[in-house]
């Protein structure tokens, strides 16, 4: 059974999508599954990935819904227990994958991981070091008087 989907948002990317599906293909982790969510692309986006990369899942919209709708569509297309977001114009490292189902699996109570991001043309340069999630969560009895 497929653990991993990766969910790519795209708007207008065909000129990131070949360099970020590359990469997805050289993945060290075997199985996985990827879902590009469009939001309404006129630069052909969809047919080349048809075209290049039919095992890529499509959902396409007709117009822009945003990022939080079109990565939520996409993560209810995946039936897998892990999703990665992956912006479009990203060229992931070959084990990318596979180091972040091995980083969640070792913590099994987080509902999330981040990788390091480097910037593409200074990769000696980090980009971000991963997002910071709080969850407050405070039930208290009525008080009874």
């Amino acid at each position: 059974m497929r653990e991993v989907t990766v969910i790519i948002p795209n708007l207008n990317g065909m000129s990131y999508l070949g360099g970020c599906l590359s990469s997805l293909q050289d993945q060290s982790l075997g199985e996985f599954d990827i879902i590009l969510v469009d939001n309404g692309s006129t630069d052909g986006s969809v047919e080349y990935v048809r075209e290049q990369f039919p095992q890529v899942k499509i959902r396409r919209f007709r117009k822009n819904t945003g990022f939080c709708h079109a990565v939520n569509a996409g993560i209810r297309m995946s039936h897998t227990p892990y999703v990665i977001l992956l912006n479009n114009d990203t060229v992931c490292d070959r084990h990318f994958v596979r180091e972040l189902l091995e980083a969640i699996r070792r913590h099994p109570r987080r509902f999330s991981c981040a990788a390091k991001m480097v910037q593409m043309k200074q990769p000696g340069l980090l980009d971000d070091g991963g997002d910071y999630y709080l969850s407050l969560i405070h039930i208290s009895e009525p008080t009874r008087h």
